[in-house]
């Protein structure tokens, strides 16, 4: 059974193809009584030659130059070949947009053709789906089952512009999407993960832009974002604090590579008074960060880098407290951190702002486990 937003559509009379638009050829695809010359030529009559030589290829080829075409080339070739429009209902790359499909034409609803383009495709072979419906509001009813249609397993791209109210649906990240999806880009929504979601094991790149999601919901997320590479957030107010484990993460250390430091996006954070930061090490990302925190914070008043992991220092108080013991290796990243302190961010804390950097304990630390 249809989902109703692509039922009701398959109701309305068939339009005439347009001349004038790029992509008005993608509403007419399904239809199979226009003129159309196949790959092979079969369409000739009585051998005569159709106007244009094509070479004769294996039709894998033929699929795969097809899937290389832009998507309104794409979808104007499906018009003019039987053998393009078997391909266009696997065509890798969709993107649906008011730019891509209706700036041109200038006639016909974005939700219309939309309809018509997820109703002409499989879903099969769909590899990276772009949907960017931002400014239209009408088409928010559509779009749990436009993704029903859409997303299934073997997609891996996902990039989503949306709407502030829109709730983004879990339930079309199945076991086989999980398993196959790379990127996930949301903009503008609601998204409330659930620990019983399950893992995601070849998502490596995940942004979230201006998404209503607190920080234990992506936590979890992230938990079960086994392979995640690159983590992209910005401006989600709900999250207040974010735990990411980093036990298997692999860090670029400032004294090993180049020490040029990336210039990171100016942004100015007017309020933030106070940073603490556990754990710091020679890491030349958290070095940048580091940097480009005490830059853009012009009401910085105190900046607290721990070496260490905060918890496990002993108070100094009393002969009978210890920190807890470390590894040697721990040891020299903690002097490690220690120097990158010293030589990349101290100068350039402002007079302001008080500098407080928590070194190895030098009573506790002198002997280390290995």
């Amino acid at each position: 059974m249809e989902t109703p937003a692509l039922q009701s559509e398959q109701q309305r009379p068939r339009q005439t193809l347009a001349s004038n638009g790029l992509v008005a050829p993608v509403d007419e695809i399904q239809g199979s009584h226009s003129p159309c010359h196949r790959v092979d030529g079969d369409d000739s009559k009585d051998g005569e030659a159709s106007g244009y030589s094509i070479p004769e290829l294996p039709q894998d080829i033929w699929r795969h130059i097809h899937s290389l075409m832009p998507m309104d080339e794409a979808a104007r070739a499906a018009c003019v070949s039987h053998a393009f429009l078997s391909f266009w209902r696997c065509y890798p790359k969709l993107t649906l947009s008011w730019q891509m499909l209706c700036s041109k034409a200038k006639v016909g609803s974005l939700r219309r053709r939309i309809n018509s383009i997820l109703r002409n495709h499989t879903g099969i072979g769909l590899k990276i789906l772009r949907l960017n419906l931002r400014d239209q509001d009408s088409s928010f009813p559509y779009i749990n089952s436009w993704l029903q249609v859409a997303v299934t397993p073997g997609i891996e791209e996902l990039t989503l512009e949306l709407y502030e109210k829109y709730k983004f649906p879990c339930s079309i990240l199945s076991i086989g999407v999980r398993n196959s999806l790379r990127s996930l880009q949301l903009d503008s929504c609601v998204f409330h993960p659930t620990p019983e979601l399950g893992p995601l094991r070849s998502l490596t790149r995940l942004i979230l832009r201006s998404v209503h999601i607190t920080g234990d919901e992506l936590e979890g997320f992230l938990s079960n974002s086994l392979a995640l590479e690159h983590l992209d957030l910005y401006n989600c107010k709900k999250i207040i604090i974010l735990k990411v484990s980093q036990e298997y993460m692999e860090h670029e250390s400032i004294f090993t590579g180049s020490s040029h430091l990336r210039q990171l996006p100016e942004c100015c954070h007017d309020h933030l008074k106070s940073v603490e930061i556990i754990g710091f090490s020679s890491a030349k990302s958290l070095v940048e960060l580091t940097c480009y925190i005490v830059k853009s914070t012009v009401s910085l008043e105190r900046l607290t880098l721990d070496t260490l992991r905060g918890d496990c220092r002993c108070s100094g108080e009393n002969d009978s407290d210890y920190c807890c013991s470390i590894s040697q290796a721990f040891l020299k990243e903690a002097s490690r951190g220690v120097a990158a302190i010293r030589k990349y961010i101290e100068d350039k804390v402002p007079p302001t702002a008080k500098l407080t950097v928590l070194e190895p304990c030098p009573r506790c630390h002198t002997s280390t486990v290995d």
